[in-house]
């Protein structure tokens, strides 16, 4: 290969991954949300809230892309395995009100739908017509082992009152515990006739 295909290659692979992103931006149904001020959600930085994380990686791009003077505010804290609280995306409407959405244990799909049922504009509403009418589903189906029975989840506090009543938790505090210093085992001592061998 010559040396000036080599920077062509580089252009064309460039230009293949901004061809695949606005094609995922644009993909079917179009995100469009009607009578919506902001979005704002909360969920766990890490190992936790699975659902709600790969919604803001997959879906909020394209809600972001259907929608550009939509104010999204996502917030992503900090949580151990101990702490309990659920992961939420509270809508908020042009006219004053607003609805706080649970996606404890949802698959992002199912959180993306339940959004789009909410706060869906015209395009939404007809993608939904088309999709019953040739028999398909707005989505393909998956199932979710949930961790928590979906009644105990709907107890579980939001991260606002789980702060509140946990000041001193890495949610409220954004601080990790310290781990353990590992232990180091000092090298056995070398014998006289190791010490003075040749390297």
């Amino acid at each position: 290969m010559s040396a000036a295909a080599a920077p062509a290659r580089a252009v064309l692979k460039q230009g293949t991954k901004l061809s695949n992103l606005v094609a995922h931006l644009d993909a079917k149904p179009r995100l469009g949300l009607a009578g919506v001020k902001s979005l704002k959600l909360s969920y766990a930085f890490r190992n936790d809230h699975f659902g709600a994380r790969h919604f803001v990686k997959e879906d909020l791009p394209r809600i972001r892309w259907a929608n550009p003077n939509l104010d999204i505010q996502v917030e992503r804290a900090q949580k151990t395995a101990s702490e309990q609280w659920r992961p939420e995306l509270v809508v908020a409407f042009t006219d004053g009100r607003s609805t706080t959405l649970n996606l404890q244990d949802k698959f992002s799909k199912s959180i993306l739908s339940e959004l789009m049922e909410t706060a869906g504009d015209k395009s939404w509403k007809e993608y939904k017509t088309l999709q019953a009418n040739s028999g398909e589903p707005l989505f393909p189906s998956t199932s979710i082992k949930r961790k928590i029975p979906a009644a105990e989840a709907e107890k579980l506090p939001s991260l606002q009152t789980f702060r509140d009543s946990n000041p001193e938790s890495v949610a409220a505090t954004g601080k990790l515990p310290s781990r353990p210093k590992k232990e180091t085992i000092p090298e056995p001592a070398k014998t006289e006739a190791e010490a003075s061998a040749p390297s």
